[in-house]
């Protein structure tokens, strides 16, 4: 259990006694750790607001690594970013602070399509798409198919945080 002690010294001492050997480790667990402030940096089109819902720790919390390693996976997960690096930084008295340091991937995507079929003939489709609308993570889309018997259009919205909770893609 981490909680609260990242730094751990280790010290090994053995003796040998004939066919004997004696292995005694030292633990000394450091000072015990909490969160301190969190840096955000290279959110520039994403609002901090998207990034604070997918933290899981609280400042003054034990630090534990296993939390900064599931904020980085719920950080990849959202899909908003390319590269996420969580690390600590030296903090005051028992607080470190932590950097979030993001790349932000390409947010829209434009998808195309043509094809024949013996049934409908000629047929296609374009489908145009971003996924963080006003920084927020909302995500739309519009679609057109189109063939020689029939013209589709489709308007999508998503909300991933509808009523303020996670709803799954």
């Amino acid at each position: 259990n981490t909680k609260g002690f990242p730094s751990v010294d280790v010290s090994i001492r053995r003796s040998l006694d004939g066919l004997k050997a004696n292995i005694i480790f030292t633990i000394n667990e450091g000072p015990f750790v909490v969160f301190g402030k969190t840096v955000v940096t290279g959110n520039n089109r994403t609002k901090y607001s998207v990034i604070k819902r997918e933290m899981l720790r609280e400042e003054n919390a034990p630090f534990d690594y296993s939390i900064l390693r599931k904020e980085k996976q719920k950080l990849y997960k959202i899909g908003l970013f390319n590269d996420v690096n969580v690390e600590m930084l030296e903090g005051y008295d028992q607080a470190k602070d932590v950097l979030v340091s993001l790349h932000e991937a390409n947010a829209g995507a434009v998808e195309f399509g043509l094809g024949y079929s013996d049934y409908e003939q000629y047929r296609g489709f374009l489908d145009v798409s971003y996924r963080n609308l006003w920084g927020m993570h909302h995500q739309a889309s519009v679609r057109t198919e189109l063939s020689s018997l029939e013209r589709r259009l489709i308007l999508q919205y998503y909300e991933p945080w509808f009523l303020n909770s996670a709803t799954a893609l």
